[in-house]
């Protein structure tokens, strides 16, 4: 059959008679002082969420601010100051707490000025982002 100019037959590649047997490492289990913080944004509703916030440097100065934190490990953001890169917890703060497991401590960073984003962090050393405090009107600082 002629083929129409133009037009590429695209092929399968070919598949391997037998697997092939791969050797994993060994998963070794790193202090979550030493691994780096990564980030979830979780499904978050209502007032607190994300799409609220309004202003373009927030959401620019927020994306600045996981950039700068995803650099650094848990053991160096516990080092610094809540007004640095550090993290303030929030045991005794009013605010929805249905996003967070109830075994896990809410803790909050600062992305701009006295803007936060809080939420909880887990084993793996993700912080799952619950809920933001985009004027200063959640809790007091």
């Amino acid at each position: 059959m002629p083929r129409k100019k133009g037009r590429t037959r695209i092929t399968s590649p070919a598949r391997p008679t037998s697997t092939p047997h791969i050797n994993l490492p060994e998963t070794v289990s790193t202090p979550i002082t030493l691994q780096r913080i990564m980030f979830s944004i979780e499904c978050c509703s209502g007032t607190c969420c994300y799409k609220k916030i309004r202003e373009r440097r927030d959401k620019i100065d927020f994306a600045d601010r996981l950039h700068e934190l995803s650099q650094l490990t848990w053991g160096q953001i516990n080092q610094t100051s809540k007004k640095g890169f550090g993290y303030e917890t929030l045991d005794d703060v009013e605010i929805d707490r249905s996003n967070i497991p109830a075994d896990k401590r809410m803790i909050a960073f600062i992305y701009h000025d006295y803007h936060r984003m809080w939420g909880y962090r887990d084993a793996h050393g993700i912080f799952h982002i619950t809920g933001f405090d985009y004027d200063g009107r959640r809790y007091k600082h």
